[in-house]
């Protein structure tokens, strides 16, 4: 559903974001994470991509980059 509209546009930052999420409900945290790192890509301000990527690192026991 989200791939249709997850181009490389700042405007699509947030359907990135909420796709991070909708993979971390699946506990899919490989495809959440680069999903948020995208979101951060494509628009720096948002802090919910920065949290989740932070759970993402924690899941993989990255505590130093989830901090």
């Amino acid at each position: 559903m989200f791939e249709k509209v997850t181009i490389d546009d700042q405007r699509f930052a947030l359907a990135v974001y909420f796709k991070g999420n909708c993979y971390l409900g699946f506990k899919d945290i490989e495809n959440a994470k680069k999903c948020f790192e995208k979101a951060i890509r494509l628009n720096p301000n948002n802090p919910g991509a920065y949290v989740g990527l932070a759970g993402c690192e924690f899941h993989f026991k990255n505590q130093d980059k989830s901090l």
